[in-house]
């Protein structure tokens, strides 16, 4: 399955690309005493993680150029899977450690994992 961060295409992915939904509730959110959820629903996050083939320093630099911008949100192109349909939408890395590397050789990297919120709920 293809993947787009800003103009550059990861198509090769190590069979380790997730895209799921992380539910994002109000500040009221919590648990009753009785046990029942309480708090407002605000909507679903998408969340994708991929895990690519080895990738030159060339490749690392053009991930890094799209996912280190000044604003650190960036366009993905991606196949949603609840409506089977390809959609770009805003992403960005919640931290640095979710962009990691597992270096095999000098100018190769054996592979890289990225994990990329969305911005706006769905």
């Amino acid at each position: 399955m293809a993947i787009t961060l800003g103009s550059t295409s990861i198509d090769q992915t190590k069979g380790g690309l997730s895209i799921g939904f992380q539910r994002v509730w109000s500040q009221n959110k919590g648990t009753s005493i009785t046990g029942k959820k309480v708090g407002t629903l605000l909507g679903d996050r998408i969340v994708i993680t991929i895990v690519t083939n080895q990738l030159t320093d060339t490749q690392v630099k053009a991930i890094e150029d799209v996912v280190n911008t000044g604003s650190g949100e960036f366009n993905v192109t991606f196949v949603n899977p609840r409506s089977k349909q390809s959609e770009t939408r805003l992403f960005y890395i919640e931290d640095s450690t979710t962009f990691s590397y597992l270096c095999q050789k000098r100018n190769l990297y054996g592979s890289s994992t990225i994990t990329m919120l969305s911005v706006d709920l769905v």
